[in-house]
């Protein structure tokens, strides 16, 4: 889908009518924000409608509906988005709309005791759970694993050594510590873990069924 126009705030009409005629505009309620990998709409009464800005937003789109599909399985702490629609070249997806209000400082801050310690636990609860579960590949094999930080241990350990090796007062193997270093590193295989990479307080709401329950969005 390399043909395709970039999406734009002030594009979307255009590109919806020429390239998603399925879609109702008629239906769509524009949520303007500034960046972000997709142009997001209220949809209806009870739907939230996103459409990819480009190929790179419709890669990363994808793999956020199979993940949240994968993770609906489970009970969670807090409420996870719906998934309801890929389109077949992943051009957009559908969830179900959460009934609920962006969390925001103010909000936190007039949190009693109670909603505190309830907010912590559900939070570190899902959060717990993302980065312990044993993934299956067909996840995992998408996700962008950042530089394994063993290897990033052992390349500064090394120059670490080096240095002290280059100054004559420095009382020490180098021989036997970097053969030490290389065999704590080839025993250290890290396993992967899940993370929200962009976990901040306005993509955390707060459900209209009170403030005990959470809701984590825009993975």
């Amino acid at each position: 889908m390399n043909d395709l126009p970039k999406v734009t705030n002030k594009n979307y009409k255009k590109y919806l009518r020429t390239y998603l005629p399925e879609i109702p505009i008629e239906k769509l309620e524009h949520i303007y924000r500034r960046g972000g990998d997709s142009i997001a709409f209220w949809y209806g009464d009870d739907r939230i409608l996103k459409v990819g800005r480009n190929d790179d937003s419709r890669t990363s789109m994808r793999f956020e509906f199979e993940l949240l599909t994968y993770l609906h399985q489970f009970d969670h702490a807090i409420t996870l988005p719906e998934p309801v629609t890929l389109h077949e070249e992943s051009l957009y997806v559908v969830y179900k709309r959460i009934d609920g209000e962006v969390l925001t400082p103010d909000a936190v801050a007039g949190f009693s005791p109670e909603q505190r310690s309830s907010f912590a636990e559900s939070m570190g609860s899902f959060l717990s759970f993302l980065h312990t579960h044993d993934f299956p590949t067909a996840l995992t094999d998408q996700m962008e694993v950042e530089e394994d930080t063993f290897d990033v241990l052992h390349r500064r350990s090394l120059r670490r050594l080096e240095f002290l090796r280059a100054h004559e007062d420095a009382h020490i193997d180098y021989e036997q510590s970097k053969a030490d270093l290389g065999r704590l590193h080839d025993v250290s295989h890290p396993d992967l873990a899940v993370i929200h990479c962009d976990l901040k307080i306005d993509h955390v709401l707060a459900t209209r069924s009170g403030l005990h329950d959470f809701s984590i969005i825009d993975f």
